[in-house]
């Protein structure tokens, strides 16, 4: 029988994998505690502690991870992929994206290419 902490964990593993696979689509977090089976502020509490990072950040964190690999490898224009991993607007994912990596997506996407390409 599983212990309290290991179900919990087995729980946010199965959110995770799930996540995922839908970073492209609209991800909320009432929506994805109820696919957990908890109360929002209560998984968030459980994700938190589990993952070491908020439920939120995790998403972002995520979405940006994608958005570093079409920049990389895809010509799509900014707002598009902007768009595909749930941004509002480019400005919002400009903002996110310099933050968390310190750079500009357009910037990003320069060095990177030139890098590859050298």
């Amino acid at each position: 029988m599983m212990n309290n902490n290991a179900l919990r964990e087995n729980i946010v593993n199965d959110i995770i994998i799930w996540i995922d696979e839908n970073v492209d689509k609209p991800l909320d977090i009432e929506i994805i505690s109820e696919r957990a089976g908890y109360s929002k502020w209560h998984f968030q509490r459980i994700f938190k502690h589990v993952v070491g990072v908020s439920l939120g950040e995790y998403i972002l964190n995520i979405r940006l991870l994608k958005v570093s690999s079409d920049l990389k490898k895809t010509n799509d224009k900014i707002i598009d992929i902007a768009f595909r991993y749930g941004f509002d607007s480019q400005q919002e994912l400009n903002r996110a994206f310099k933050r968390i990596l310190k750079v500009t997506p357009g910037k990003y996407r320069k060095e990177t290419v030139l890098r590859y390409d050298a």
